[in-house]
């Protein structure tokens, strides 16, 4: 498994369940977002599901919201009945989830940042360039008629 970002748009509103496991029962949210890919016009799906402190961030997502992901990807082939073809699934365990446009985001402890905009940011400060040496193939203080060696 690795780590990556998703950016995309939700196709529907977030899932929400609890599951049992030893006993402890643990929150999560299933949603689906749609990434578009400018280049070949086509759009690829990424099922995520984010867990324990990221559920309460959720009920702040809905159909057509733009947002960030950060998780660990996973892949799973599965079967349609109704065609009967194998298909793809792209997964990713949110680890952080950004709500585009708000400038909150949650990470997985239940934590959330947020973004501060400045007025009036802070300008670079930029060295002055400093005068080329000069070449030794530069002639411009010969004299007419001399030769350079």
């Amino acid at each position: 498994m690795f780590t990556t970002i998703a950016i995309g748009y939700l196709v529907a509103d977030p899932r929400f369940a609890e599951i049992v496991k030893d006993g402890e029962k643990r929150p999560v949210s299933n949603f689906r977002i749609a990434i578009d890919d400018r280049i070949t016009g086509k759009t690829d799906y990424v099922d995520c599901a984010a867990w324990n402190g990221l559920t309460k961030a959720c009920k702040y997502l809905y159909k057509g919201r733009p947002v960030a992901v950060i998780g660990k990807v996973s892949a799973s082939h599965n079967f349609s009945q109704k065609t009967g073809k194998i298909y793809d699934n792209i997964n990713l365990h949110v680890n952080t989830l950004e709500l585009l446009g708000s400038g909150k985001r949650f990470t997985e402890n239940g934590a959330v940042e947020t973004a501060e905009v400045q007025e009036n940011p802070p300008q670079p400060v930029v060295a002055p360039a400093a005068a080329p040496e000069p070449s030794p193939f530069d002639y411009y203080d010969m004299e007419e008629g001399e030769m350079p060696f």
